[in-house]
């Protein structure tokens, strides 16, 4: 990666991903650091050096871009923990500049403990969401309720439905 002062950097491990959006494109780039590397300012001008450099990249110029950059580490050292609390941004903001341009640029440092907790509060929230399972009854008042005029005449009025029998499969009849 050529640096700001026209020197290059050797990236230590660097993902990236990109996605179309209806009007920008979106890049999440990630330097995970060493298990034994704690994040100290160093390391977080580090990264902010890379969105320096993206941003001084010509061929991002004239696109509208969206780019996060996340320092992942291990821990945060007591330097660097004001910079990543501040009043009125999300906790873990290291840097956000002014649009550049057409791109806008955020600078990211966060511990493996906090993605994986949030991770899974969002697994948490999306499984008790599936597990919903309304009773029929509650279904056909929620769709009285909004789409009546669609619904056959019969299924209309509330009535007492008909819970499934147990065992019908036994039933001589059938």
């Amino acid at each position: 990666m050529r640096a700001v002062d026209g020197g290059t950097w050797r990236v230590d491990l660097m993902l990236s991903a990109e996605s179309h959006g209806h009007d920008r494109v979106r890049h999440l780039v990630i330097e995970l650091k060493a298990p034994s590397v704690d994040a100290d300012r160093e390391q977080a001008l580090q990264v902010d050096d890379y969105m320096q450099a993206v941003l001084n990249e010509p061929r991002f110029a004239n696109v509208d871009t969206t780019w996060d950059f996340y320092l992942v580490v291990r821990s945060v050292k007591d330097r660097l923990k004001p910079s990543l609390r501040q009043a009125n941004k999300p906790e873990g903001l290291y840097s956000e500049p002014t649009q550049y341009e057409h791109a806008s640029v955020r600078v990211w440092v966060r511990t493996w403990s906090e993605i994986l907790r949030e991770a899974k509060q969002r697994l948490e929230f999306v499984k008790n969401g599936i597990d919903h399972n309304p009773s029929l009854e509650q279904a056909l008042a929620y769709l009285r309720h909004r789409r009546g005029d669609l619904i056959p005449d019969q299924l209309r009025q509330p009535t007492s439905v008909p819970s499934p029998r147990a065992g019908i499969a036994h039933h001589p009849a059938v």
